[in-house]
């Protein structure tokens, strides 16, 4: 018998091995689904009470996580005092009860003579007082609702009525249930970063940052179940900044908690100047609101200029926030470290971040905060701002639980409604949702890795690329291109091949997914339409626009963003740089001799050359005054443009080699009160022919005189972020941001 068993043993062991090895390839694999893992349940009445149970669904063996409820119903002059677990742990004092089943579970319903009063209610502790849950007919009972931070009481649904959390209750010979409305509360912090021309010009013109403030003072004294904070990070101009000395702001500098009142009256701390560009100003600000508000969700929104991630430097100082006085902004990279800063302090995503400026619509700044934001506001192109603001931010005090995308469609409809039928006006704005992001990146590193080996060195193939764009829909500065407009250039384009074209419908479908909901509108204002756009643009300079300044290097794009460090488009940029040819401007600038037969495309050193010049309204083309300059290897010139005889014109100036490679630039002199004229100072490293490029910054078509020699002389040359502001807002008209 024993070796019989010996025999059996083995045999059932060989079995195990063979059936553990796969002997069969594809098809013949063969799955075996896991059985399902299955618990008891049941409940009883304890003994020293009276009542009855029941549970839905019906039977004692159920799946894991099968959600079960369970009733108690006590016998006349019995209610349910609690139900204890196998170990007599109360589960619950509540019926009906529901629970997920975990393991083996027995519970037992305790009854006891008297009515009870009792509740259950998510993210409150209710106390009664005198303590229950039993009471003789006829108790009278002071019931009391405390919500969990970050919760808010919007009133009783059952056992109790009104919005005071403490009510007084007589006890029936009925047992009383009690139940609330809790919502999610909201904080809502606004950078109002304005120490800029918003304040000292748009504030006395249009009354743009009173109305804002007006706005966010009106949600909040309409919330009446206090379920948002609102806070303000205040940075108004400061006086001391050379450009304006007439100007008193009357605002102060601070953090602010409003209050639904006067917006002056809800000053917490005055800081003194703030640098709306640091990081470390903006942690503090963020510090300040959290440690002081209590909540589940939170909306972040800064305001101001908006200039997309362009920057003349490494440290990437450009962004948003532009700060006149301390010549700082904030970032792509520093946007994405302050939102990850304040998703330390919450403990979960930003539900909604809105930078409310122009140019912020890309897929880079997108990119950037992905991890750090649920869902992104923000425009492809240009975002008008003189009266609306922060209406639809009321949406979330009427509905707390709203989703986070709906709530980014509330602003965009918002805006819709207001820049087409209040105030017609031309605008770009989207809803993002970044948990599609990474996706949408992993399809354009697939377009831009075939578009690159089709591509190869063939200058003529990269020019195809490049018509795309230009053809395409760019926003004002034109390497900001909007994606689906690109795509469809692309796809129409006969000369390209189909391993390119084959990339583009998962792009498209990518992108549809991120892009959740998006509006435009285009005014009567001579703007490039945006009809066609789709929500959100990317890096793509153009070469026939390198010559009038329009240029940015790809490789600083691969170093400053996460997106151009991971993602093959920035070596598609790269690719396309190196094989653009640019149009050399013609010796006959098409607009010259302008109003003065002695302005010609030469001009000659020396203050007596000086050329006296008018820009010409050519309707969605811009008046570019080209000149050629003879400069010699070694020899410093300073070039300079001044008062003309009508009325100033606000120059940008901009130099170029005879090639059309960019060397220089200036918006405004700096330290020249209130001026608006551009220098510049090169000393060239070779002899020949360059180009001096002039330009109306704001289209304006005044007048203006320019002149250069050897030399420096005058006043201090424009700080630097006056020098490369000129790039995206060079053709931005006065009323946008």
């Amino acid at each position: 018998m024993k070796t019989y068993m010996k025999i059996l043993a083995a045999a059932l062991v060989l079995a195990v091995l063979l059936g553990s090895c796969d002997t069969g390839t594809g098809s013949d694999k063969k799955k075996t689904e896991p059985e399902p893992v299955m618990y008891t349940f049941s409940a009883v009445v304890s003994e020293s009470g009276n009542g009855t149970v029941s549970w839905t669904p019906e039977g004692t063996q159920f799946t894991e996580g099968t959600r079960i409820t369970v009733t108690a119903t006590g016998s006349p002059g019995y209610s349910l005092v609690s139900w204890t677990d196998g170990t007599g742990t109360v589960a619950s004092s509540a019926t009906p009860y529901s629970f997920t089943l975990q393991a083996d579970t027995a519970l037992t319903a305790h009854f006891d003579g008297g009515s009870a009063v009792y509740a259950d209610i998510p993210h409150a502790t209710v106390t009664l007082d005198p303590p229950g849950p039993l009471f003789d007919p006829g108790t009278e009972v002071t019931v009391s609702l405390e919500a969990e931070d970050g919760y808010a009481f919007c009133g009783w649904t059952s056992g109790a009525s009104g919005s005071q959390k403490t009510v007084q209750l007589t006890v029936g010979s009925e047992s009383i249930l009690l139940d609330a409305v809790l919502m999610p509360r909201w904080t809502a912090l606004i950078h109002v970063a304005v120490d800029n021309n918003i304040d000292f010009t748009f504030e006395p013109e249009f009354g743009v940052l009173t109305n804002y403030l007006s706005t966010l003072e009106s949600i909040e004294a309409a919330d009446t179940f206090d379920v948002m904070d609102i806070y303000v990070l205040m940075d108004g101009y400061d006086k001391s900044d050379p450009r304006d000395e007439g100007y008193t702001t009357p605002f102060t500098d601070g953090y602010y908690k409003l209050t639904g009142g006067d917006f002056s009256d809800d000053l917490v701390n005055n800081t003194g100047e703030i640098n709306s560009g640091s990081v470390a100003v903006t942690k503090a600000f963020m510090d300040f609101a959290m440690a002081d508000s209590k909540s589940v969700r939170t909306f972040y929104s800064v305001f101001n200029h908006g200039g997309g991630f362009d920057d003349y430097n490494e440290a990437a100082t450009y962004g948003i926030g532009f700060d006149d006085s301390n010549d700082d902004a904030l970032s792509h990279k520093e946007l994405a470290q302050v939102t990850a800063y304040l998703k330390t302090l919450t403990e979960k995503n930003i539900d909604v971040f809105f930078p409310y400026a122009c140019l912020m619509g890309g897929v880079e700044l997108a990119y950037e905060i992905r991890n750090n934001v649920d869902v992104l506001v923000a425009s492809e192109e240009v975002f008008p701002a003189e009266h609306w603001s922060w209406e639809a931010l009321s949406e979330a005090v009427e509905n707390p639980l709203i989703g986070s995308l709906d709530l980014g469609a509330a602003f965009c409809d918002s805006a819709l409604e207001y820049f087409t039928n209040v105030e017609p006006r031309t605008f770009t704005l989207a809803t993002v949702d970044l948990s599609k992001i990474g996706s949408l990146s992993i399809a354009l590193d697939s377009f831009a890795t075939a578009a690159l080996s089709w591509i190869g060195n063939d200058a003529t193939r990269a020019a195809r690329f490049d018509m795309a764009a230009d053809t395409g829909l760019y926003m004002y500065t034109p390497y900001y291109t909007d994606i689906g407009v690109f795509m469809d250039r692309v796809r129409a384009d006969t000369e390209i091949g189909s391993s390119v074209k084959n990339a583009i419908p998962s792009v498209e479908a990518m992108l549809s997914a991120a892009v959740t909901h998006f509006t435009t509108a285009d005014a009567d204002d001579g703007l490039i339409p945006h009809g066609e756009a789709e929500g959100l643009s990317i890096f793509h300079a153009i070469w026939a626009s390198e010559p009038y300044g329009f240029y940015y290097n790809p490789t600083t794009y691969a170093t400053i963003l996460e997106f151009g460090k991971a993602n093959a488009w920035s070596n598609y940029a790269k690719k396309l740089d190196a094989l653009k040819i640019i149009p050399l401007v013609q010796e006959d600038d098409q607009y010259e001799p302008d109003n003065d037969e002695n302005s010609t495309n030469i001009l000659l050193p020396g203050l007596a050359n000086q050329q006296y010049h008018t820009f010409s309204d050519y309707g969605d083309e811009v008046d570019y005054d080209v000149m050629i300059v003879n400069l010699t290897a070694g020899t410093t010139y300073t070039f300079e443009t001044f008062e003309g005889n009508i009325a100033d014109a606000d120059t940008c100036m901009a130099l170029y080699s005879s090639s059309g490679v960019h060397l220089e630039d200036n918006d405004d002199i700096d330290l020249f009160g209130g001026n608006w004229y551009s220098k510049i100072t090169y000393t060239p490293s070779s002899s020949g022919e360059y180009f001096l490029v002039v330009w109306d910054e704001y289209q304006e078509y005044e007048d203006y005189r320019v002149y250069y020699d050897t030399g420096t002389w005058g006043s201090t040359l424009g700080d630097p972020a006056e020098k490369r502001k000129w790039t995206p807002r060079g053709l931005v008209r006065k009323s946008a941001f």
